[in-house]
Formats: C-alpha cells, sequence, structure tokens
C-alpha cells in the first residue's frame, strides 16, 4: 500500500479494519513516529533498493520518485536525505562509485 502516491490514514485505517483515531496512537506508541514517517520511511527503503538494483541507470530521479508513491520531487529528496543523510543523487553516485554500476 505505500507506493499508492495519494494513501492517506483514513484510507489505511479502512484496509486494515481500524478506527481512524486510533491508529496514530498505535503507531505512535509502537513505533513513535507518524503515519506519514513511516510511510515515507518504507518508500525511502523502497528506493534505495531500486537504486542499489540499477534502476538510475535507464530512468531518472522523477520517475523513481513516482515510482516509490511520492507525489513530488521535492518531498522524495527531503524524505531520502532525512533517512540516509544523503540526496538520491548522492546516494546514487556513492553505489556507483562502490559498485558495478561504474559509468
Amino acid at each position: 500500500m505505500f507506493l499508492i502516491r495519494s494513501l492517506t490514514v483514513s484510507d489505511f485505517t479502512i484496509e486494515a479494519d481500524l478506527p481512524i483515531r486510533l491508529l496514530p496512537h498505535i503507531l505512535n506508541l509502537t513505533f513513535k513516529k507518524t503515519f506519514k514517517e513511516l510511510i515515507n520511511e518504507r518508500r525511502v527503503k523502497f528506493a534505495k533498493e531500486k537504486i542499489e538494483s540499477g534502476f538510475l541507470i535507464d530512468l531518472t530521479i522523477d520517475t523513481l520518485a513516482i515510482e516509490c508513491g511520492f507525489n513530488s520531487r521535492v518531498t522524495f529528496y527531503n524524505a531520502f536525505k532525512k533517512e540516509l543523510g544523503l540526496s538520491p543523487n548522492q546516494y546514487w553516485a556513492k553505489i556507483q562509485k562502490e559498485s558495478k554500476f561504474v559509468m
């Protein structure tokens, strides 16, 4: 579900069959994060895996952001940098330097 670009707390609670007011409390108690923080964390993890598999050899950062469920490039960059301390471009350059994807 985290790849759905328009995913909301309401959508998630309906799918999980939970009362909408209960989910934020569960997430805060269990993960110490908000719904949006958890979704972005999972999306960034997915983006990281895609980068490591060579996704950016033929496709763009914007395409990656969309495939990972982000609505905008800025949101993607901010979430990626928050999670990994690097921008997607910096992470891709690092992967290229350390792996078989040297161009």
